[in-house]
């Protein structure tokens, strides 16, 4: 224990305490069709159109690995053996020590104007713009990004995630100097109000971001920011065509910041009753599963595999934003600890008599540890939905605000 100890501090220090400066916060590198895309930004494009997505994770533990002579002293006091994106070996004080990327889990998600094309690259995806009338559709982006340190036999994992959105808008661009996910100005550009323009924008971040962290009175507080930052912002339009009355500017708000959240609640319902399921569905598996020898008849093999397939079908029958979600408002639910390992689905296809013992003892653990997590899956996943109504609150309070606003035009993006 004390070994292990001094080794988190030595890797603390290394890579926290001497750092040279700090390494940045995770973010999300965007290129579509080549071209650098910043989080939060709006793309004009036409229906129909097909686009290609590249996506990489900068910033976190990557920084110290690519470099470490900005972002740490080991390059004045250790020997680097090798760097780069993937990870960096070095030795200090004669102890050879490693980062190592195991894997960057990344997740597209967008609404029905948009068609999501993975390929065999997991960074890229194809996009394909719906041919339907409408005003805004989104994609978003989420990276997780799973490191290992070793030394000495050692081993600690570190997580960085990090999330990246684009819009597109199917608007002519004809004289918008401003546009934004949820505020667009048209006509004459002034910088005092372009600050105020931001403003508005930030609020409207704000509330989307703490709805999806639950925390309902930091999303009030938002609101009354965003309804002050809208107030000045018609103070500024006034004052500008007060002493340029040819002045013209024209302000356009689109949808809501509750969108998003709001679109979220039907879909985790979904996944809350598919969770409901799941804890008798374990136990009554559990049962037929421990009845079963270890020898590898034609028998035994059938039987494992029709309960292997029944997890199976469970798990494909969830919702297809599944991932997203709970990564979003349930972190701490991994997918891929409710995913059937690999070794265990090859079988079903394989059906070696080699492997049957095996897979039969790694399902028996694979259910066993997921009984012992269901239930506590089950009441986060309730607790959740529960909490996530006050979304509607919510999302009726801004909506009935920005009807109420006559001085500019609101666009209601959701039926």
């Amino acid at each position: 224990m004390k070994t292990f100890f001094l080794i988190l501090v030595v890797v603390f220090m290394e890579g926290t305490l001497f750092a040279v400066q700090p390494v940045r916060k995770p973010f999300v590198v965007i290129k579509i069709d080549g071209a650098s895309v910043k989080t939060g930004d709006v793309l004009t494009i036409t229906n129909g159109q097909k686009l290609k997505m590249d996506v990489d994770l900068e910033g976190g533990r990557k920084d110290f690995c690519k470099f470490p002579e900005t972002y740490s002293d080991l390059a004045g006091t250790a020997k680097i053996l090798s760097k780069g994106d993937n990870g960096i070996t070095y030795e200090l004080n004669g102890k050879k020590a490693e980062w190592k990327l195991l894997n960057n889990n990344i997740s597209f998600s967008g609404d029905e104007n948009i068609q999501i094309q993975s390929t065999t690259n997991r960074s890229a995806a194809e996009l394909t713009i719906s041919n339907s009338k409408f005003i805004q559709t989104y994609l978003k982006i989420v990276i997780r990004a799973n490191w290992i340190f070793s030394q000495e036999g050692i081993n600690m994992h570190e997580e960085n995630v990090a999330e990246g959105v684009v819009y597109f808008t199917t608007t002519k661009s004809d004289n918008v100097w401003f546009l934004k996910s949820n505020v667009k100005a048209v006509g004459s550009k002034d910088k005092v109000l372009e600050e105020k323009l931001y403003l508005v924008q930030d609020a409207c971040d704000s509330i989307e971001h703490n709805m999806y962290h639950l925390n309902f009175q930091m999303v009030q507080q938002n609101i009354r920011k965003l309804q002050t930052s809208i107030g000045e912002l018609k103070t500024t339009i006034d004052s500008i065509r007060s002493n340029n009355p040819s002045s013209k500017i024209d302000i356009t708000f689109v949808g809501l910041p509750s969108d998003h959240p709001f679109n979220d609640i039907k879909h985790f319902a979904l996944i809350k009753n598919s969770w409901s399921t799941l804890e008798p569905l374990l136990k009554e598996q559990k049962q037929t599963i421990g009845l079963l020898s270890n020898e590898p008849n034609n028998e035994n093999k059938k039987e494992l595999i029709k309960n292997i397939t029944v997890y199976s079908d469970w798990f494909s029958k969830l919702p297809v934003q599944t991932s997203e979600l709970l990564n979003k408002y349930a972190p701490d639910i991994h997918v891929d600890s409710i995913t059937v390992p690999q070794q265990i689905t090859r079988f079903q296809k394989d059906q070696s008599n080699q492997e049957y013992q095996n897979v039969l003892n790694g399902y028996k653990i694979f259910l066993d540890n997921r009984i012992s997590k269901t239930t506590d899956e089950s009441q986060k996943i309730n607790n959740i939905n529960n909490r996530m109504q006050a979304i509607r609150l919510f999302d009726g309070m801004l909506r009935s605000y920005f009807n109420s606003i006559s001085w500019a035009e609101w666009i209601n993006t959701r039926e």
